[in-house]
Formats: structure tokens, sequence, C-alpha cells
């Protein structure tokens, strides 16, 4: 490959750190070469790379599909999830810009992928599937340049929630998985939409790829079925949106077209008897509405319309708006068709009114993402350095390198952010001196770099109120984690 003058190689095969110390010798091996000869290397322990660019179509995946040509790029640490995802995108038409499996990410990571679809111009929008992050840092900037400065949504699977699912990631690809909760909050601050399943990726992508983001929170829905507009309007206000207040020229304008039965406030019912020409009347004069930002169009199936010709008058006005309609176009027959007709207008569908309503809701929070002011960072002054560092120096020499949570409370101190007053302690009777000093009521917490999710232990005792019960609910929670440990 050197001779050949190659540039850039992927290694499908398994077998390295994953498996164990051989393999991660012999991966180490892999990375010094690639390193010495200047090879951009994807893998191992990956499905290949493809690029649905008219202008390359390129397959180096094992994997049966070539998707479409589509403006959603979709990056996966595992090359099982990454086919499950390209058979599931061909099965809903959705087409993809890139696919890249990384595997073990021995040499390009998703630091280097997301540097380089910030400036690719097929990408619309990134979706990421990971067990963990080869370099946190590095991570925050540049998935904050995607989302601030190319304003480009990034949806992301971060698997290894729970301490079982951590696990299985370690011998899956070699992962590290980390704390859940610092992967929300870390995720937060990089304006990445976090998702749970292949199908929620996919049902979000839909409706950041194909339609305009909403300018606002307010929604208006459309039905045929009040039953369905309430559920609408439900969801609606729990994912934080608002209806809109239509005006009264609206309204009027509504009175004319409607009948004497149908409601013209928000949610508007064109009821059961409507035909295609009404809903697509009702819903012209509802896009015209100043107060309105986007639409979740309802209908259900009747004998006096097919659904298929709801949707094509749906797709016929979407094209004279900028506003996201979300297609809740219920149909008992020709499902398909009906999805297929509305994705010509890239209008996603969705079954139910729930989803529409919460991909509204992550649409309205990316574009306040990206509309927001930007502030000066905050910088501490007499900040305890060397404490700070002594600390850190101590949890990288730990297996595993965890910052427990006294520690914590010392490095927050370090910075002059106020913490609870809190004591490490060995066994009963000193807990029972330190409390003295500190106060009732207090809370009990194990403390060890082996347990990171203390509740599942019973390793949290709350509401602890005198000496008589500290002494009590210390022995119980020595004995709830020693229970959980054998």
């Amino acid at each position: 490959m050197v001779k050949k003058k190659v540039k850039g190689i992927v290694v499908i095969s398994a077998g390295f750190k994953e498996t164990g110390k051989e393999g991660a010798v012999l991966e180490k091996r892999v990375k010094e070469l690639v390193e010495k000869y200047n090879i951009a290397l994807i893998g191992p322990n990956c499905v290949g790379i493809i690029n649905t660019d008219p202008k390359i179509r390129l397959n180096a995946t094992f994997g049966r599909v070539m998707p479409k040509e589509g403006n959603i790029a979709f990056i996966t640490q595992s090359g099982a999830v990454g086919l499950t995802a390209l058979e599931y995108a061909e099965a809903e038409g959705i087409g993809l810009s890139k696919f890249i499996s990384i595997g073990n990410k021995t040499d390009v990571n998703e630091n280097d992928l997301l540097e380089y679809l910030m400036t690719d111009e097929q990408t619309k929008v990134i979706l990421l599937y990971l067990e963990d992050l080869v370099k946190p840092l590095k991570f925050l900037e540049v998935a904050r340049k995607v989302t601030e400065e190319a304003k480009k949504p990034i949806l992301a699977i971060k698997s290894g929630r729970t301490p079982e699912g951590a696990k299985a990631a370690a011998t899956h690809t070699g992962a590290l998985a980390g704390s859940d909760e610092a992967y929300d909050a870390f995720f937060r601050q990089c304006g990445i939409i976090r998702v749970k399943t292949v199908n929620e990726l996919f049902d979000y992508a839909k409706a950041f790829s194909g339609q305009p983001l909403p300018k606002g929170r307010k929604v208006a829905i459309i039905t045929n079925a009040g039953g369905m507009g309430i559920m609408a309007t439900d969801a609606s206000i729990r994912n934080g949106l608002k209806l809109a207040t239509l005006s009264e020229e609206t309204k009027e304008k509504l009175r004319k077209i409607l009948p004497p039965t149908a409601n013209t406030n928000n949610p508007v019912d064109v009821i059961g008897d409507s035909d295609e020409n009404r809903y697509s009347a009702a819903l012209k004069v509802i896009l015209e509405e100043e107060a309105v930002d986007a639409i979740i169009a309802i209908w259900t199936p009747t004998q006096i319309t097919e659904t298929i010709r709801v949707a094509e008058k749906v797709v016929e006005l979407a094209s004279q708006y900028s506003k996201p309609i979300m297609g809740c176009l219920l149909s008992l027959q020709n499902v398909k068709e009906v999805i297929k007709t509305l994705w010509q207008a890239k209008i996603p569908y969705y079954p139910i009114p729930e989803s529409a309503a919460k991909v509204l809701s992550l649409m309205s929070y990316f574009n306040d993402w990206i509309n927001k002011k930007i502030t000066g960072v905050k910088v501490f002054e007499d900040v305890e350095k060397e404490k700070i560092i002594s600390i850190i120096e101590k949890v990288k020499k730990r297996n595993p390198p965890v910052i427990l949570e006294p520690e914590g409370y010392q490095i927050l101190s370090a910075y002059k952010i106020p913490v609870l007053p809190f004591a490490l302690v060995k066994d009963a009777e000193e807990a029972v001196i330190k409390v003295r000093e500190i106060g009732y009521p207090c809370v009990l917490k194990i403390v060890s770099p082996h347990i990171l999710h203390k509740t599942d232990v019973g390793g949290v005792m709350l509401d602890i109120e005198n000496e008589e019960e500290l002494r009590i609910k210390f022995s119980e929670l020595l004995k709830n984690v020693k229970s959980k440990k054998t």
C-alpha cells in the first residue's frame, strides 16, 4: 500500500482491542504504521463507508444496500447498527449523503468526520451512533462549530446508558462508556439532540432534512377528527409547544368555507364529512396566519375521501409556504403511497400526533440554539489550581479513573463555587462525629470508583434525622452494597 501511495484504507476485520490485550497490541501496531506513512484509516472492526455523491457513488461496505442520494450523513461506531440503519432508510425512502462505520476508531474518529461533514455541501443533517468519545474536549469544540456556525443539526444515539449497557460496550468495540448523565449535559452544551432509538433517529432526521425550522413554538393543528386534535394538543403542550391563537380575520375566513358545526379555533376541526378540497382550503387559510409557526396536519380515514387525495393537496400547498408541516395523514389502505407522496415534498409522515409534536419541539429547540445570544465565558478568579491539579493527578492513577463525589465537591470549592457541607468517613462512629459538626438532617452515600450508579446498589440513604438513625442507616447501606457485589 505504501508503494502504491495509498492514502486511505478501510479495515473491516475484527479481532483488535475489543478482544483483549493481544488484540490491543495488534491495533497499536496498525496505528503506528498508518501514522508513520500518513495513511487515513477507517476502522478496524467496522463495515466500511458509502458516499452517494453522483460524481463518486462509492460503496466500500459488505452491506447489501446502496442508499439513494440524500442530505443525511450517518456515522456509526457499530457496524450492525449501521447496516440496520441502511435497511431502515431504504424501506422509508430516505436518502443519505454519507455513511461511515468507524468501529474501533484507531485513526479516523467522530471528531475528524464532523469536521469534514461541517463543510460538506451534500450534508444537511448528521446522525451519530456512539459508544464512547475519543477526545471529548475536541468533540465539544467541533460539534459546537457544526451546530452553531454551519447550523447543521446533530442527532445522536449514545448507547451504554445503563451499567449493563456500558459493560456490553466495552466488549463490543473496547469503548469506555462513561456516565450517562454526564453525556446528557455534555450533548446539551454542543447543541446535540440525543435520541434513544434508530427509529427516532430517522423519524426526527426526516423533518430536519426536509422541512424549514419553525420560527417559534406556536403550532396550529388541523384535523377531521376532534379526538385526534385533542391528543395533538396535549402532546404539543407536553413537549413545550404553544397553541397558536388564530386571529378573528382567520377564523372568519374559516367560517366561510367550513360547516357551522366545524371548530374554527385551534385545533381546527373540519369535521368527519370533509373531502380533500374542504381540508385543503382550511389548511391554506391556516398557513397564511402570521401567528402560526408550524402545522400538524391530521387526517383520519373516512369513506368520503381517500387519504392519498388529501396528501396530494397538502403537498401542493406545502410548496407555496415556508412553514414546517408534519403529516399525520392516517390511512387504512395505501399507507406506503401516502408516505411516498408526502415525502416527494419532503413532508415527514407520522402515524401518531405525539411523534409530530415531539419533532416540532426538537426543531424549535434547535432554532433557539442557533439563534441564541452568545455570552462571554465566566472567568473564575482566585482559583486553587494546585489543589485541583493534585486531585486530577490522583484520579488519573486510579482504575477506573473516576472522580469521586467528595473530590468533585473539592474541585467546585477550589473554584469558589458554593457546595453543601460534606465529609468522607470510613465507619459509623466517624460519621456520627462529622454530622455533629455539619448538622441534621443529612444524607449518606457510598463512595467507590467501582460504583457509578449509587441508587442501583442501595447506596443512598436520605433524610437521616438523628444519631440512632444514622447508625442504623450506615449499617443498612453497607449491607445493601455488599449484597449487590456478591
